[in-house]
């Protein structure tokens, strides 16, 4: 995934503000970096994992990489006719919580929770779930950092699978304040080409992920991303704020973005919508 960032602009030349969170692959900007499990925010890290060194800058805290295969559960099947079985006990005893709600199932492990829609209400026997898969979803827990410029944010992201991950797949959330140069570069490459210009970045979220690729595995996704409403006022207003995306093919594109509402410590929330993945 990438690095997302909020941006906007406060000069009184004749050009067109724009506000900007900034979305990655690998990089999203609000700022999302790292690995996700146990989470050990406020400490503040530097460096990067990437050769390009996206995720350089202050960090807002340590997550462990989320594995996201499904243990004691298989499926059968091929294309639209996929089965799942889920062992409850085999699951239980990974640390993973599974439930059954109508036709879904759904299985939370750490930050991350997998909502599979069945064809039909599961089957529940002898210890086991079985049910014909429609459509499988992933969400990721709210990841949060406070920064000098910022405050207390807050940034998380779902995205819809092509099928179940597979083994060794992972992935991780984690916000920084600052992207590497070059990525900064990009961003503002990006804006231009809208026709606005970029003021200021509020913060990065990082999304670092292995075996598990856009396009082939992961679908549309999207990214919620939360910032005080006076740093709102200051850059220009709920107009002017946008998610903008670094992919892992190295490109940019500015998302979608929207007003969602206010989340429950009073910042405001943004979502972007971002087709190509995360």
């Amino acid at each position: 995934m990438g690095d997302i960032r909020m941006t906007t602009d406060r000069t009184a030349i004749a050009k067109k503000l724009l506000g900007v969170l900034l979305i990655v692959s690998f990089l999203l900007v609000l700022t999302a970096y790292g690995e996700a499990d146990s989470v050990n925010f406020g400490n503040g890290i530097t460096g990067s994992s990437r050769p390009d060194g996206v995720g350089s800058g202050k960090a807002g805290g340590i997550v462990n990489a989320t594995p996201l295969a499904l243990h004691g559960t298989s499926v059968t099947g091929t294309g639209t006719t996929q089965e799942i079985t889920v062992d409850i006990q085999g699951a239980k005893a990974a640390n993973e919580t599974v439930s059954v709600e109508g036709t879904a199932v759904t299985v939370e492990k750490g930050p991350v929770t997998l909502t599979i829609t069945t064809t039909t209400d599961p089957k529940v026997q002898d210890g086991t779930i079985t049910a014909g898969i429609k459509s499988i979803f992933m969400n990721y827990a709210p990841v949060t950092a406070q920064f000098a410029d910022t405050g207390t944010v807050s940034a998380s992201f779902n995205a819809d699978l092509m099928h179940l991950p597979p083994q060794n797949a992972t992935i991780a959330g984690s916000l920084t304040e600052k992207p590497a140069p070059v990525v900064l570069a990009g961003f503002d490459s990006v804006v231009k080409q809208t026709g606005y210009r970029m003021d200021t970045l509020a913060y990065t979220l990082n999304v670092a992920k292995t075996n598990l690729n856009d396009v082939t595995e992961i679908g549309t996704a999207a990214v919620n991303m939360s910032i005080s409403p006076s740093w709102v006022t200051a850059h220009g207003g709920v107009g002017k704020v946008k998610i903008l995306r670094y992919a892992d093919d190295g490109t940019y594109q500015v998302l979608d973005t929207r007003f969602v509402g206010m989340d429950s410590s009073g910042n405001m929330v943004f979502t972007g919508i971002s087709p190509g993945g995360l």
